[in-house]
């Protein structure tokens, strides 16, 4: 009797940490993403560009109104037809408490920066209300797009096999929008992705402004 109630006990704790380990897991569990990215102006693909993907959604109990997600495996290049494909992963948590599931992913954002071309993302809610970066709106056929002054971004959601991308981005030829791919870096990255991310490419950003433009 003594024997049964203690393997009743030990399957009640494994079931329970089966259990948190599931909920984290689909918390946590970043779609994948696949899609294609060009010129905004000759619809040429962009080769080498890289793709960040940042899962986002809200907090269960907290002050904040959303978290976001970046996981080891959310960086990936465009090859020469400009495609590029992540998998899905079980994201790390950018802020504290990441073995918590204090928040769970409901959509995801892409970080792009090509070498030649202005960098662009469309947060879901990281600029709502102050009118900087549009959120997507609804199309034709499950697509959904948000543009900006620089970049179209658009999106169709496949449920259980994330999401197929079509981003257009804009070149930089002037020194004007050197300057504004210099700062669009800074923001960007800084904010979203990791440190030696950020750095990398501030570096060759403002490396590649004072070439041009001494």
């Amino acid at each position: 009797m003594i024997l049964k109630k203690a393997s009743k006990k030990w399957l009640l704790f494994i079931g329970a940490v089966a259990l948190y380990a599931a909920l984290l897991a689909w918390m946590r569990w970043c779609p994948p993403v696949s899609g294609v990215a060009v010129d905004a102006e000759t619809g040429k693909p962009i080769e080498n560009a890289e793709i960040v993907r940042i899962g986002e959604g809200p907090y269960i109990i907290s002050a904040e109104t959303h978290v976001y997600f970046q996981g080891s495996e959310a960086l990936a290049k465009t090859d020469a037809q400009g495609r590029f494909s992540l998998s899905p992963t079980v994201s790390d948590n950018l802020g504290p408490a990441c073995f918590l599931p204090l928040g769970w992913v409901n959509s995801i954002a892409l970080n792009v920066y090509a070498a030649y071309h202005i960098p662009s993302e469309v947060h879901e809610d990281v600029w709502r209300g102050i009118g900087r970066q549009p959120r997507y709106k609804a199309t034709s056929g499950g697509w959904e797009e948000a543009r900006s002054e620089r970049a179209v971004f658009k999106r169709k959601h496949r449920w259980f096999r994330g999401y197929q991308y079509h981003i257009e981005l804009a070149s930089a030829k002037t020194e004007q929008d050197w300057i504004a791919k210099c700062e669009e870096t800074i923001l960007l990255y800084d904010k979203f992705v990791s440190h030696e991310f950020a750095e990398q490419w501030k570096f060759k950003d403002l490396t590649g402004f004072w070439m041009r433009f001494p």
